[in-house]
């Protein structure tokens, strides 16, 4: 009975044990390993997919610098729904212990360009996000710190912060912003672009009162 009563225990142990490394979170290394496999098998036909050597195809960026082009949580959502690029490339949707995997994998292989690896000045970031913002913005918003928009329903920039909190404006940049005007065309912008713009627009704020 007592031998018969351990085995039960240790049956039960066993039993444990099995499904608690079953649930174990995958580490990183085994994660961008997963990541790697993914990348070889979905994305070497156009992709250097490595952390060196040049793509296969000339319009397909090598993947050691696609994170300088996207940030890691669009990108993600973008796989899971099914990327579109401009290089002709087959159009796929990833699950996301699968999108998690290969993002793993190109954190692990990232160069950044050299214009992002130096340390850029406030003032050097501020200045390139006025010249964005006069080339994509002008056209409708008063983007300096007096004036009127051109467009009514265009808000001036120096005012923004009074409707929403401008780091919310990140992912919507990024993303493609689609705004209630109807005369604003639709544009993307790279993350060095977006931390460009975001200081500029911050640099301008007028608060209530001032």
């Amino acid at each position: 009975m007592i031998r018969a009563m351990i085995g039960a225990a240790m049956a039960l142990l066993l039993v444990g044990c099995a499904a608690s490394q079953a649930d174990a979170v995958p580490t990183t290394e085994s994660l961008s390993s997963d990541g790697r496999d993914i990348a070889e098998a979905q994305c070497a036909a156009c992709h250097a997919v490595g952390a060196y050597g040049e793509s296969p195809d000339p319009a397909a960026p090598h993947l050691r610098s696609i994170l300088s082009r996207y940030r890691a949580n669009v990108l993600e959502e973008d796989l899971i729904a099914g990327i579109r690029v401009a290089h002709p490339m087959a159009v796929f949707q990833f699950n996301p212990q699968g999108v998690d995997a290969l993002i793993a994998y190109l954190q692990s292989i990232q160069v950044r360009e050299a214009l992002q690896s130096e340390a850029v000045s406030v003032e050097a970031s501020v200045e390139q996000g006025r010249r964005l913002a006069e080339i994509n913005c002008a056209t409708c918003h008063a983007i300096g710190t007096t004036g009127e928009s051109r467009h009514p329903m265009a808000p001036p920039f120096r005012t923004l912060s009074r409707e929403y909190p401008l780091n919310s404006l990140e992912e919507a940049f990024a993303e493609g912003i689609l705004v209630g005007h109807p005369e604003m065309p639709e544009f993307r912008l790279t993350p060095t672009e977006i931390d460009h713009l975001l200081a500029y627009m911050n640099s301008i704020q007028s608060r209530r009162g001032g």
